[in-house]
């Protein structure tokens, strides 16, 4: 009887293995053709490359890339909202010619999309006890297929790079490596929203709260070195002054954003900005502080009966960046470790964060089954908030579950009847 279970499971796996692997490496090839192999077919390809390498040549010139006038665009008004840190970074684009930086660009993309999903598998399959290449291969499935890859990767977006941060920082976190972590707070710095709910889950953590400290003095270096070839001064007073102008383009309105700010557009009709955006924030910050400070990662010693609540905590930080912070479309490059942490940890609500996850995958797909046509961006955003809606509220209740689960034993030993 035991060897036949035996034989079972092993057939079980390889049937896995056998769907799995060619899964995945149509999916690189997928990805590999669409945006490393198909030429430019418009004005329009890499526009948000564009802004960057742009952006780079004007900080060499000796000028501030958040002045509007300097950028080709209707309304006038700078398209650059990424902070002054940014400059070592993207300043040796800008030494380059166009085609040869945007070639390195897609390259290191598509290497740190593979690496991010390698990062959490590994990590996963450690502190669960599961096997690796499963997890792998679907992540690398998934992250491929989405619809939000190829678009993040061909107009030179910077959803894979946060992808990639998010998955240092939970790898630093489950594997208890520190260098990770600052890696990992690093980049999800270069995009502030995102960095401020990052550094929240970090500060929390008595064993890693000086963590943050690298990054930070990272970033005042990275700033400072802009006077180098620029006014350090007009290039810091642009991005303040940019900041309130990022809602002034049509394409950063709540119609084309997502998440909780964009549900309460439609329903209750309020208004986007920064205001907006920073008053999202609060909850978000206040929601992760809680969860990480009762997490086990805030233990001196983890027990293996810890990992449920553990990746559960992970996983709600995941969907609060995703729901609270109004993001685009190509952005949800990130939400591939969610699918990973529910394949390696089995979590209560975790077929509710899968429909998410399926609404996310794409949302082009739910729209034409509804209309029968294809639909807008705009239209792509109200799914795609939807599924961020069910995502968040599945981990929630996971992390519910699994911190009602870990506090049975407690209760049951100070004399709790439970039913």
């Amino acid at each position: 009887m035991a060897l036949s279970m035996l034989t079972f499971e092993e057939l079980r796996k390889q049937t896995q293995l056998l769907f799995l692997i060619p899964l995945a490496c149509l999916g690189i090839l997928y990805i590999a053709i669409k945006v490393l192999v198909i030429p430019d077919i418009g004005p329009h390809d890499h526009i948000d490359f564009q802004d960057i390498w742009l952006a780079a040549k004007i900080w060499v010139s000796g000028k501030s890339p958040y002045d509007g006038t300097l950028f080709p665009n209707a309304e006038r008004l700078s398209t650059w909202f990424y902070p002054p840190y940014w400059y070592p970074l993207v300043v040796p684009f800008g030494l380059l010619p166009f085609s040869t930086a945007l070639g390195i660009w897609k390259v290191i993309n598509f290497s740190l999309l593979i690496g991010a999903t390698y990062l959490i598998a590994r990590v996963l399959a450690d502190v669960a006890h599961k096997h690796f290449m499963p997890i792998f291969l679907a992540g690398t499935a998934f992250a491929c297929f989405m619809h939000a890859t190829p678009d993040a990767i061909w107009v030179g977006q910077t959803s894979v790079i946060v992808y990639f941060g998010l998955a240092t920082l939970i790898f630093g976190l489950l594997k208890a490596r520190p260098i990770f972590l600052i890696v990992g707070l690093l980049l999800l710095a270069l995009k502030p929203q995102i960095g401020v709910i990052a550094f929240a889950a970090v500060l929390p953590l008595y064993r890693y709260r000086w963590t943050v400290i690298p990054p930070a003095v990272i970033c005042l270096l990275a700033t400072a070195a802009i006077t180098i070839t620029a006014d350090f001064r007009v290039s810091v007073e642009g991005f303040l002054a940019n900041l309130g102008r990022h809602a002034d383009h049509a394409s950063n309105s709540l119609t084309h954003l997502t998440g909780l700010l964009h549900i309460l557009y439609y329903t209750l009709g309020i208004s986007s900005g920064l205001l907006s955006t920073v008053l999202a924030l609060f909850p978000a910050v206040l929601c992760t502080v809680v969860v990480f400070y009762i997490s086990p990662l805030n233990k001196k010693i983890r027990k293996t009966e810890d990992t449920p609540q553990t990746v559960a905590s992970l996983a709600l930080f995941v969907a609060t960046i995703f729901f609270f912070i109004p993001l685009h479309n190509y952005d949800m490059v990130g939400l591939v470790a969610l699918l990973m942490m529910i394949i390696a940890v089995s979590l209560r609500g975790r077929w509710l964060i899968a429909l998410g996850l399926l609404i996310c995958f794409r949302p082009e797909y739910l729209g034409r089954t509804l209309s029968k046509a294809t639909l807008p961006e705009v239209n792509e955003a109200h799914f795609i908030s939807l599924g961020l809606l069910l995502l968040w509220v599945g981990c929630v209740w996971a992390l519910s579950a699994t911190r009602s689960h870990t506090t049975l034993p407690a209760r049951q030993k100070s004399g709790y009847r439970i039913s």
